[in-house]
């Protein structure tokens, strides 16, 4: 009994391990695309950058 309620505490975590790897992936990659986007834009490529539709090709690099 001990060893089924440990293998399921077990499998729970894991998969909000999982789960936060995710998100925090998925923030990372959002906040470098702003960085990218930004520094871009001080490249004077703001204009070229403002042209680019949905779906974002260069958000697909993420």
């Amino acid at each position: 009994m001990y060893e089924e309620s440990h293998a399921k505490r077990c499998k729970f975590w894991g998969k909000a391990q999982v789960e936060e790897y995710t998100v925090e992936l998925h923030k990372l990659k959002e906040e470098r695309l702003h960085v990218i986007v930004q520094k871009l834009k001080d490249l004077g490529w703001g204009e070229n950058l403002a042209s680019i539709t949905y779906p974002d090709s260069l958000a697909a690099h993420t």
